[in-house]
C-alpha cells in the first residue's frame, strides 16, 4: 500500500447509432462521479473538426480526466481544436487507470473512433500525461492506431518504466507483493522495471511511421526513475528537456498538466512546428 500511495501521486468505444456494451459502460462510469466538475468545453460531440484535428487527451494515473486537463485542455478548446478526453482503464468506477494498460490501450481505440466519427476528422492529435503516454505509445503499435494519429506529444512519460526509487524490486521480486499491488492497481506492475508489459512494448520501434512524436521530459521529475524514461530514442522523434527550453522551471511530474511552458510546447507540436521551440518562457512555470 505505501507503494500505491506513491504512486496516487503520480497520476470508449465506437459510437455506431447504437452504442456498444462498452459505450454504454464507460459512459455509466463517466456519469457516476459526481463530485467531479466538468466542462462544457470538453467532450462535446456537436463538435466538428475544420482546419484542425480534434484532440484527445490521455490522463494519468488516479486521475479524473477533466481535471487532469483543466488547463490544457480548456486552453487547447479555445484555440479552436474539438477536445476529448476519455476516463479509461478505470476499476470500481473511481480507482482512475489502475485496470491494465491493455484494456485501456483497447477503450482509446474505440474512443479514438467515436470521435473521428462524430467530428468527421480521418486522424486527431493525442496528449498523453505519465500513464497516457504509455498507453497512447501501446495503441499506436498494438492496436492500429498509428493511421488514425496526426501529432502525438506525452510528457513526463513512463515509456520504459520507472524503478520509483528502488520500489520495483519489492513489486517485481517479491511474488506476493506482485499479487497484492495487481489485484488492486494492475497498471502499477506494468509500469515498474522489468515487466513483461514494458519487454513487449519496447521489443522493436516504439515510434510508428505516419506520426509525429513529441516528449516533453523534466528533470525533476521525482515519479519517474530516470526521467529520460520519457523520451523515445528513435529516429525523427522530437525529445524535449523542459529545462533546456526554460532553465528554471522546475515543474515535476504532476504539475506539468498545469505548466504553461509544456502548453506552449503542445500548441507548437500540434500545429505541426513550424520553425523553431517557441521562444519565451514563464520563469517558474507551474510554481507562482
Amino acid at each position: 500500500m505505501r507503494f500505491l500511495s506513491l504512486l496516487v501521486l503520480a497520476y470508449t468505444a465506437f459510437a455506431a447509432p447504437t452504442p456498444s456494451a462498452e459505450q454504454r459502460d464507460l459512459e455509466a462510469r463517466e456519469a457516476s462521479v459526481a463530485w467531479a466538475p466538468s466542462f462544457k468545453n470538453y467532450n462535446d460531440w456537436n463538435c466538428k473538426s475544420t482546419d484542425k484535428p480534434p484532440v484527445v487527451l490521455l490522463h494519468g494515473l488516479t486521475a479524473r480526466s477533466t481535471v487532469n486537463w483543466i488547463k490544457i485542455g480548456s486552453a487547447l478548446a479555445a484555440d479552436g481544436y474539438c477536445v476529448f478526453t476519455p476516463q479509461y482503464a478505470t476499476k470500481l468506477l473511481v480507482f482512475f487507470g489502475f485496470d491494465s494498460i491493455n484494456t485501456g490501450s483497447r477503450e482509446v481505440a474505440d474512443f479514438v473512433q467515436r470521435v473521428l466519427q462524430s467530428t468527421g476528422a480521418s486522424q486527431v492529435n493525442i496528449g498523453g500525461h505519465s500513464l497516457g503516454t504509455i498507453t497512447a505509445a501501446h495503441y499506436m503499435k498494438f492496436n492500429g492506431g498509428a493511421p488514425f494519429v496526426k501529432h502525438f506529444v506525452g510528457f513526463a512519460g513512463v515509456y520504459k518504466g520507472t524503478t520509483l526509487w528502488g520500489i520495483n524490486n519489492f513489486v517485481t521480486k517479491i511474488p506476493f507483493v506482485n499479487a497484492l499491488v495487481r489485484s488492486v492497481c494492475q497498471s502499477c506492475t506494468e509500469l515498474v522495471t522489468p515487466s513483461d508489459f514494458l519487454s513487449n512494448l519496447n521489443n522493436g520501434p516504439l515510434a510508428m511511421p505516419g506520426v509525429d512524436y513529441t516528449n516533453i521530459a523534466t528533470r525533476t521529475d521525482e515519479l519517474v526513475i530516470p526521467p529520460s524514461s520519457g523520451h523515445i530514442e528513435e529516429p525523427g522523434v522530437t525529445n524535449i528537456w523542459l529545462q533546456d527550453k526554460c532553465p528554471t522551471d522546475l515543474s515535476e511530474h504532476i504539475l506539468l498538466a498545469v505548466d504553461p511552458n509544456v502548453l506552449q510546447i503542445i500548441r507548437w507540436a500540434f500545429a505541426g512546428k513550424p520553425g523553431p521551440w517557441p521562444t519565451g518562457c514563464s520563469l517558474t512555470g507551474a510554481f507562482p
